[in-house]
């Protein structure tokens, strides 16, 4: 396999990481996440009862934030290896498969999987399908 390939999914999957934390990290400031006194971490009850009472608007930003960090990840990769696009659908597969376990992770409502994933899924396939094939 070509050594390019290899750098290029790396770098797509670290740079998408990368700003998917920033993104959502802006999104909290925009829209900040008041926690409760007492609330504890550790209790799977209380982790429940506080994601149920948020707003949708902590959900929204989480979802944009993964499928722009997600996209630029695929960009990234696009930008070191632009033979094939192969590696950018790698890219892809593995940040959905990421956000699937942080779904899983954590307490979350049930339409969030689907918004997050079908969002991620739509905006970067859209980029990639709208690339010359080499």
């Amino acid at each position: 396999m070509d050594r390019k390939i290899t750098i290029a999914v790396f770098v797509g999957i670290f740079g998408a990481g990368f700003a998917i934390a920033l993104f959502i990290y802006l999104g909290h400031l925009i829209a900040p996440v008041d926690i409760p006194d007492g609330f504890e971490n550790w209790s799977d009850e209380s982790q429940i009862l506080f994601m149920k009472n948020l707003p949708i608007s902590h959900y929204l930003s989480v979802i944009i934030g993964q499928g722009l960090g997600i996209l630029l990840g695929v960009v990234a990769g696009r930008l070191l290896y632009n033979k094939a696009i192969m590696p950018l659908y790698v890219i892809l597969v593995i940040m959905l498969m990421m956000s699937t376990i942080n779904y899983f992770s954590m307490p979350h409502p049930g339409w969030f999987l689907f918004a997050d994933l079908g969002f991620s899924a739509i905006v970067s396939i859209g980029y990639i399908r709208t690339l010359r094939k080499a």
